[in-house]
């Protein structure tokens, strides 16, 4: 039995305990859009015409209308709760790019951006126009949290917040209103529940001796592993401390080419970028040097942990 509130998982919990200024548990998405639209006869940003149209479609994304709510001693996990102070203008933002507007400024101004943390007294979502961009160009930068979306389920909600045509009609509103925050006794009582719950399965899966063993060897297993990989981390200089202050830059492929070298290897797009990395942090450490040969780094990828199927569940 599950708990019959929006209550947070384990893994959505812990990117709330575990994130810090140094380490954010949001990702980020920079787009380059056409400005002409976005703007008005004087050249300025018509965000209220935005955020007007965009406000009008999160009738379909309940998910970017929640927050968080702690619920307090005994009372279970934290849950996702209506946020009844809702307001557009917290979340559909604009920033001026410096001078002279490049490429290069647009990254910074958006690493500077994705280096502050969401306010979490708010749904877990920022959206920013960044102006001031060369040839008539404008940023789109979308700031989402790992535990309201990520994957497909990030995928989805953009699809749903965006059109893909220009000039295409918007949805036929949804009507919204806040639900009140469930009380203490309600909360208290589903709390019970689950960990009634979990206990049942916990004295199941006792009653099968073999899979618990099977279960203990593995963690076991994985847990030595990581040990070993932790203790074997090899003196280079991106063996530090991770810090707040990130710099952003991207380089430029042609997608057709790259799915063609993937398949042909029997690959995906993912391995090729996967191989682009790591050759290029053989090349930095060359480029520093620092020895290579024997080398193993040990590095970690986000990845999606919702299926699709689960994507907006």
């Amino acid at each position: 039995m599950g708990s019959r509130f929006a209550r947070l998982s384990s893994s959505d919990l812990s990117y709330l305990r575990f994130e810090t200024l140094r380490s954010p548990f949001h990702f980020g998405s920079l787009a380059i859009v056409e400005a002409e639209p976005l703007v008005d006869a004087s050249g300025s940003l018509r965000l209220a015409h935005i955020r007007s149209r965009l406000d009008r479609r999160l009738g379909r994304l309940p998910e970017l209308r929640r927050r968080v709510h702690f619920p307090g001693l005994l009372r279970g996990r934290a849950l996702w709760v209506s946020d009844d102070r809702f307001a557009i203008h917290h979340h559909v933002l604009e920033a001026e790019i410096a001078g002279p507007g490049s490429e290069t400024e647009l990254l910074d101004t958006a690493a500077r951006l994705c280096g502050t943390l969401l306010d979490r007294s708010r749904p877990l979502w920022e959206l920013w126009f960044l102006r001031g961009l060369s040839e008539n160009r404008m940023g789109v930068l979308v700031k989402l949290h790992h535990s309201v979306a990520d994957g497909m389920a990030a995928l989805a909600i953009m699809g749903s917040l965006f059109d893909l045509e220009a000039d295409a009609p918007d949805p036929p509103p949804l009507p919204w209103s806040s639900v009140a925050i469930p009380g203490a006794w309600p909360l208290l009582a589903d709390n019970f529940a689950t960990k009634l719950s979990g206990l049942g399965k916990a004295v199941a899966t006792l009653a099968h001796p073999a899979r618990v063993v099977r279960t203990l060897s593995s963690f076991g297993a994985e847990a030595r592993q990581a040990s070993r990989a932790h203790s074997r981390a090899p003196r280079t200089s991106l063996n530090k401390l991770v810090a707040a202050g990130r710099r952003v830059r991207f380089v430029r492929l042609d997608l057709p080419a790259v799915k063609e070298q993937a398949h042909a290897a029997g690959g995906k797009v993912n391995d090729v970028v996967l191989d682009l990395i790591a050759g290029g942090l053989r090349e930095l450490l060359i480029a520093r040097e620092e020895p290579v040969l024997g080398l193993e780094v040990v590095v970690s990828v986000a990845v999606a942990l919702r299926s699709s199927e689960e994507a907006r569940d």
